[in-house]
């Protein structure tokens, strides 16, 4: 995969944008601070002010109560009842730029132990993309700053009803972002994709892409057996690997073929049943696209 980006300018397409915290609580204060001044001026007291202050702020923070699934204040209650699959990101195999060989060894681990070969029939490996072949997500780099990949790959483990995972939500491995490893689903979900909406506007040019991503959703299993690549797609011009490859051999899962990647980063070839719109991806895993961007008000 390859790094783009996007501005938050809609005239301004080649240029990074910035995270969207300190513009919201910039643009509060200033909201805050001119209120302020026209009370002052119709004669009220400062000690009302202060309280009225209060009121508004907590008016203005997102209504946790309104979510029909876990809000994000409640993750780490989710997460320590949910068992990881491992103790660290660290103790697993990494290489920049190769997401889709990343997953494929985090899979392989789990299916030579036999406490997680069975459970890896309740996981997902999902490639991310669209036409365009443009995915803006956030928290993907160490400055939380927005990136557009051409194409992103994550695990998704969505437990089934036994005793070890009871009550657990789906819950994503994905070892570029920058939040916990692993992490819920509603979480992921929200700060990788929906920060966009928090943002100023929100830009048109930027809805425009997230709304157009596309999701191939391919049980774990399966990729193991019909993945391949030959790592051709990360050569440039000149012949040089654009990012420096894994050290060890390239990936054969399908014994026919040396490279097939296309068929699971591009969106239009493939098995067309297992692509997903951004709605029915989030309703695979448990939750409401059109709720959350109904809930993101300010």
């Amino acid at each position: 995969m390859k790094k783009l980006f996007v501005s938050a300018n809609d005239n301004d397409p080649n240029t990074m944008m910035v995270p969207p915290q300190n513009r919201l609580k910039k643009q509060q204060q200033q909201a805050f601070q001119e209120s302020t001044e026209e009370e002052i001026n119709n004669g009220k007291k400062q000690e009302d002010i202060e309280v009225d202050m209060k009121t508004k702020k907590q008016e203005s923070s997102i209504p946790q109560d309104e979510m029909n699934y876990q809000t994000i204040a409640d993750h780490e209650y989710f997460f320590d009842k949910y068992k990881p699959f491992f103790n660290s990101k660290e103790s697993l195999i990494y290489t920049h730029c190769y997401c889709e060989e990343n997953i494929y060894k985090l899979c392989e681990g789990l299916s030579q132990k036999e406490e997680t070969n069975k459970e890896l029939d309740n996981c997902y490996v999902v490639f991310i993309s669209s036409l365009e072949e443009r995915v803006p997500m956030w928290f993907q780099s160490d400055d939380n700053q927005l990136v557009v990949w051409d194409y992103h790959v994550i695990f998704i483990h969505k437990p089934s009803n036994n005793d070890e995972y009871n009550n657990s939500k789906s819950m994503v491995y994905d070892f570029d972002i920058r939040l916990d490893f692993p992490i819920d689903f509603p979480t992921y979900f929200f700060k990788a994709f929906m920060t966009s909406f928090l943002l100023e506007g929100p830009p048109k040019n930027l809805i425009s892409l997230l709304e157009k991503v596309q999701f191939r959703i391919i049980p774990a299993k399966e990729y193991l057996t019909t993945f391949s690549s030959d790592r051709s797609h990360m050569l440039g011009d000149d012949g040089k690997y654009l990012s420096p490859p894994p050290i060890y051999k390239c990936i054969c899962g399908n014994k026919n073929t040396k490279m097939n990647l296309d068929e699971f980063r591009k969106m239009d070839i493939g098995k067309k049943e297992q692509v997903y719109s951004i709605q029915g991806f989030t309703e695979f895993f448990g939750v409401n696209y059109e709720e959350m961007k109904n809930w993101i008000t300010f």
